[in-house]
């Protein structure tokens, strides 16, 4: 794709197959659960941390993408600037 347009457009999935996906691995992880103990045992634990940290996730990775955003309009302002003092220069 990128050899014939020089250019790639990624995308999100839509939600519907998104939770197409997540109703798919509940299935299967069910199944596993049924028929492996140890499976059953080490999915549990994981859902349990999982719950545990998901709002600290939520506060912290949301708090560090906006930093990042703020730092790349800072930045592309800074370089906008530039540019224009080097026109009037």
């Amino acid at each position: 794709m990128i050899e014939l347009h020089n250019v790639v457009d990624v995308r999100p999935l839509p939600d519907d197959v998104l939770k197409h996906f997540a109703n798919m691995s509940a299935q299967l992880y069910a199944q596993y659960s049924e028929s492996d103990p140890v499976f059953k045992k080490i999915y549990t634990h994981y859902n349990a941390y999982l719950e545990d940290v998901r709002g600290y996730h939520m506060l912290s990775e949301q708090a560090y993408l906006e930093a990042r955003s703020q730092a790349a309009i800072d930045i592309d302002i800074g370089i906008k600037s530039a540019q224009m003092r080097d026109r009037k220069n």
